[in-house]
């Protein structure tokens, strides 16, 4: 009898240690944000204040102020981003998955070596030969040389992650369509894209977040007319004066679409992560 109860307690003492670590997690991670939209919707005066005070007087008046002035074109700009960048990853993409997946051609393990290699590599490895192509091209300061600078990794990122949903795909189901009188297109076309739809959704949404929270390569290669909503949070940052409460508000326009994107798309970006590792 001892050893069980004993064998019940260590059961016990692992799961409160374990929800006792997710709560400390779940705080740390949460109160951040909670500030975040508090501070939003404070007045200038209880944002400052110190201590901070957590029941105050709620005004829409920091997303007024930040609505009618040039932030919204940064907002515009970073949806105009997002949008090309996106498009042009899954237009060129989704066929090069296909590729990869179905086609057998020499360079197919290097080509997904390099893909996979330039994925995970840091961004500052690409803005030094980025800067200095942009400067002889006159790219610096345009829509075409950020959506370009975007696809140095939302184009990797979504071939990689399509070619997994179609090696999940049966043989037979391409052995039917060749039958049928099917090119490689026309399988891809008529088979693959409508198999595929839910893996092309959750990529879609992924790679949008990818490019809507960008802020490295804009910063650089970007200009006056170019500078997404990222970039010019950093102008609330003055050297005599700090809005605190305009900035929290930005932040708030900021997080909300990545944050419901990353939920509709939490799902399916472990399942194309697994099916990318199984089947690369």
């Amino acid at each position: 009898m001892r050893r069980p109860r004993a064998l019940r307690r260590g059961r016990l003492g692992e799961r409160l240690a374990t929800f006792a670590l997710l709560a400390v997690g779940l705080v740390l991670t949460v109160f951040p944000l909670c500030w975040l939209v508090s501070t939003a919707f404070k007045h200038p005066v209880d944002a400052f204040a110190i201590p901070p005070t957590w029941i105050f007087e709620p005004t829409l008046d920091n997303f007024a102020k930040l609505l009618s002035g040039p932030f919204l074109a940064t907002y515009w700009n970073s949806v105009i981003l997002t949008v090309t960048s996106t498009s042009t990853s899954l237009v060129l993409g989704i066929p090069a998955g296909f590729a990869l997946s179905r086609l057998e051609f020499r360079a197919r393990r290097p080509v997904a070596g390099y893909l996979l290699v330039v994925r995970m590599a840091p961004p500052v490895v690409f803005i030094i030969p980025l800067f200095a192509a942009y400067l002889a091209t006159g790219l610096v300061d345009s829509f075409l040389g950020l959506t370009l600078s975007y696809l140095t990794f939302t184009l990797p990122f979504v071939a990689w992650l399509m070619s997994g949903y179609f090696a999940d795909l049966q043989n037979e189901i391409w052995d039917a369509a060749h039958v049928d009188g099917c090119s490689n297109f026309g399988a891809l076309r008529h088979v693959a894209l409508p198999i595929a739809l839910p893996g092309i959704a959750t990529v879609t949404i992924l790679v949008a977040i990818m490019s809507f929270e960008q802020y490295f390569f804009p910063l650089i290669l970007g200009g006056a007319t170019t500078t997404p909503a990222t970039v010019s949070v950093i102008s609330f940052i003055g050297v005599e004066n700090l809005s605190w409460s305009q900035m929290a508000a930005a932040g708030v326009l900021l997080v909300a679409p990545v944050f419901v994107l990353s939920v509709v798309g939490q799902r399916g970006l472990i399942r194309g992560l697994t099916a990318g590792a199984v089947r690369g």
